[in-house]
């Protein structure tokens, strides 16, 4: 990635002052895929592997692990801005962990928005295939959560 640093960041600043809506490059294993009217932009090296979002709201740029679909299952995004919780409190268990079972309805995170608890719930019964985030960590509005494998009834 250090290697297409300089090239991203010039290419962002040049799309910003342009008049293009979208811009997309591909060179060797690198691809840069830039979209204004959602304000994200992506990069990856190494197709295959995780990559990183670099979000950018009011110009400020923060960097999201992006994970590839290598999972199978139905993604759980985030349904708002937020800090990511895994458990109720500091001392608790997580509500979930890859492996584990849910039936629709299960706590399965706790998102914190303007000083409110907001419990997320399963939208189905399912098997948990990969946590997306980090306990603590700063979640943006429909970034994954969980791949669910979803369980038919």
């Amino acid at each position: 990635m250090e290697k297409y640093l300089e090239l991203t960041k010039s290419l962002i600043k040049e799309f910003d002052n342009s008049k293009s809506s979208s811009l997309e490059i591909k060179i060797e294993n690198y691809s840069l895929n830039l979209k204004k009217e959602d304000f994200r932009y992506y990069s990856t090296e190494n197709f295959g592997t995780p990559h990183t979002e670099v979000s950018r709201v009011n110009n400020v740029e923060s960097n999201v692990e992006v994970f590839d679909r290598e999972y199978e299952g139905e993604e759980i995004k985030s349904p708002l801005v937020g800090v990511f919780y895994s458990s109720k409190d500091p001392e608790s268990e997580p509500f979930v962990f890859e492996g584990k079972q849910v039936k629709k309805g299960d706590v399965i995170c706790i998102l914190e928005s303007m000083k409110m608890m907001n419990e997320i719930k399963s939208p189905f019964d399912g098997i948990i295939k990969k946590v997306c985030c980090k306990n603590e960590e700063l979640v943006e509005f429909e970034q994954v959560l969980f791949i669910l494998e979803k369980i038919n009834a």
